[in-house]
């Protein structure tokens, strides 16, 4: 593995070799203000061997919480948990220096 660089396989390699059973999977935030969609989560986790779970994002909308509670039904052997997206967190998974900029700001 190469830090925060890693394939599917890779991770659950990883996981095993750790004696690691479940982990969660929750959508990043991404440069463009979105984050990856719900169903791209799902197929990925499908794809670990039951290994990794998904967690359903929730826009903090009416029409997105009846799309995310949707997303949840049709997928109920999979889905254990929701996230709400507040959008107050200016910062992407591409970003990681705005995180470290964050914490050590916190610390002064």
């Amino acid at each position: 593995m190469n830090g925060l660089g890693y394939t599917l396989d890779e991770l659950v390699g990883s996981m095993r070799a750790h004696q690691v059973e479940r982990a969660l999977l929750l959508s990043p935030p991404l440069r463009t203000g979105g984050c990856v969609s719900n169903e791209e989560i799902i197929q990925l986790c499908r794809k670990s061997d039951g290994m990794i779970l998904p967690v359903v994002t929730v826009e903090p909308t009416a029409e997105e919480v009846k799309a995310a509670v949707r997303v949840a039904e049709e997928n109920r052997d999979r889905i254990k948990a929701f996230k709400i997206r507040l959008g107050y967190v200016k910062a992407s998974a591409e970003s990681p220096g705005r995180w470290t900029d964050w914490r050590t700001s916190e610390r002064s």
